[in-house]
């Protein structure tokens, strides 16, 4: 497969969160009409994509109930373009009045599931009530960048390198996932304490990339990785352009 790729140049962690002992809760709206003994879901405000398949997060239904009330509570989740991330179904009778947290693992596939914003979804019938319940959640890569090559030919410098999703992925990537990559190219000049920012760069579908950059001088160079809502910081060795 050809690469295509367009590059734009100018002169010019977030941390693995598995559900907290006291859970991040999505409360409902001030003007929906719920039951008041729902309080909320629980479950992480991020989640960490890697290869293969994991349970390193949960997510919760929480609820006020009495001793003797059932309980039902299907906990699952939805990637950024609809996936379904699969959680499991809780059900019970409740032995102590009180706030009640019910948990599940969810079942998330790194090769399956697409990053962005996403949503944790609660189905809760606890006594009379029967509630539907969302939290925003964001899922991101935990993705790497290299720069293999700065060479500097007549008057500039070009640059290759290859981005991943990270550990462990196979090659090959999706339009949805190609184009929210942009790969940001910085210069230090020799002798200079600054990085510059010099211009971006796309990626092709197997995550290479490459620049041609119009400077010529001798100095440093770093390919980087914006945070985002789909991606972590990343940032590559520096590379010597002599």
């Amino acid at each position: 497969m050809g690469r295509r790729l367009v590059t734009v140049l100018g002169v010019a962690l977030a941390a693995s969160l598995a559900v907290p002992p006291s859970p991040v809760l999505a409360r409902p709206a001030s003007d929906e009409r719920r039951d008041p003994r729902v309080v909320g879901v629980g479950g992480p405000e991020t989640m960490i994509l890697r290869s293969g398949c994991h349970e390193t997060y949960h997510a919760a239904a929480v609820f006020d109930a009495v001793a003797g009330e059932e309980y039902w509570a299907t906990i699952n989740a939805e990637d950024a373009t609809g996936g379904d991330i699969d959680g499991a179904i809780r059900e019970g009778v409740v032995t102590s009045p009180g706030r009640i947290t019910v948990t599940a693992p969810l079942l998330l596939c790194g090769a399956v599931h697409e990053a962005g914003v996403g949503r944790i979804k609660v189905g809760l019938l606890v006594g009379d009530t029967d509630e539907t319940l969302r939290k925003r959640v964001t899922l991101k890569y935990d993705d790497r960048v290299s720069l293999r090559k700065a060479k500097r030919v007549r008057g500039h410098t070009t640059l290759r390198g290859v981005w991943s999703r990270g550990k462990g992925f196979g090659p090959g990537l999706t339009t949805y996932v190609r184009k929210s990559v942009r790969v940001q190219l910085f210069f230090k000049p020799r002798g200079s304490r600054r990085w510059q920012h010099v211009g971006r760069t796309g990626i092709d579908f197997e995550g290479r990339w490459a620049a041609r950059a119009p400077i010529g001088d001798p100095g440093r160079w770093q390919a980087r990785i914006a945070g985002s809502n789909r991606l972590l910081p990343a940032r590559s060795q520096v590379r010597r352009a002599r």
